[in-house]
């Protein structure tokens, strides 16, 4: 029987087409795309049912006219997610070489699948937020770069699943004023995804950042197009270099190819490469 060939140790990897691996390899940059461009209908919206019913409760119980009127005007329908306020995602796996990956995020087997450690993108995340909080006056801005596994929700009674979320919402709201609220959900939310997407073993690096000039490791807001003719906003994150890198099962290169290739682009260190045992043609 098959299983799925993920990874139990500190590395983790974009899937990604050849154009995108070479402007990666090149630039040393990861694009973190906002969350509504993404391919699940329910990204950073998971919670929202659990979120509208602690939200009515609060406001029938809460002294706080704050949060009333917040609470009344989001269970209105007259308050969105602000725009500024929504989280930014690029995303990888624990699999290093699974076809529903290739398929989905590899240019259908032709692309490439490029690994990083985590223990160095948490340390270079690190040095972003201290950088940011360092530099930053203004408290109307703000930055934060977390980076974690995807937790996916269990099947189960959608009811049961409200009941415990409101559990876990009133224990964030014990503690924390509004808008550390409203900032603790909408981390939350990022770092959720339904359990059909649970064979991707996801692994996320999320900005929920209002920064307006650029830092050393995050670059300013960018846009790009898709071929269904949305523009996409986006950040530019400088990445630790890769430490793997995987070539996809329907790629003509081989791995000496690639490791001379990449050598002659960057001759400052080398790169495990090598090819998908995939037999997926």
């Amino acid at each position: 029987m098959s299983q799925l060939v993920c990874n139990d140790n500190d590395t983790v990897f974009h899937y990604c087409s050849a154009d995108a691996f070479l402007n990666i390899y090149r630039t040393g940059k990861i694009w973190l795309s906002r969350c509504d461009f993404m391919n699940d209908s329910l990204e950073c919206k998971i919670l929202d049912s659990a979120l509208k019913k602690f939200l009515e409760q609060k406001a029938l119980q809460e002294e706080n006219e704050e949060f009333v009127g917040y609470s009344k005007a989001w269970l209105g329908g007259t308050l969105v997610l602000e725009e500024h306020a929504k989280p930014f995602i690029a995303c990888f796996s624990r699999c290093h070489d699974t076809l529903s990956q290739w398929r989905g995020y590899g240019a259908g087997g032709y692309g490439f699948a490029v690994g990083y450690s985590v223990s160095e993108i948490k340390s270079n995340i690190e040095e972003i937020n201290n950088e940011y909080d360092e530099e930053n006056k203004d408290p109307a801005r703000f930055l934060k770069l977390f980076a974690e596994d995807v937790k996916y929700t269990e099947k189960e009674n959608p009811e049961l699943h409200d009941e415990r979320m409101r559990g876990h919402f009133s224990e964030l709201f014990s503690t924390n004023i509004l808008s550390d609220f409203m900032f603790q959900v909408r981390r939350d939310q990022a770092f959720l995804k339904s359990d059909s997407f649970h064979e991707e073993f996801e692994y996320r690096i999320v900005a929920v950042t209002d920064a307006i000039k650029s830092l050393s490791g995050l670059s300013e807001l960018k846009f790009r197009t898709s071929p269904n003719g949305a523009i996409i906003p986006y950040y530019e994150l400088v990445m630790p270099a890769p430490c793997r890198i995987v070539i996809g099962p329907k790629n003509p290169l081989g791995a000496e190819q690639l490791n001379y290739m990449l050598w002659r682009i960057e001759e400052k260190r080398a790169v495990d490469c090598e090819k998908s045992k995939l037999t997926y043609i």
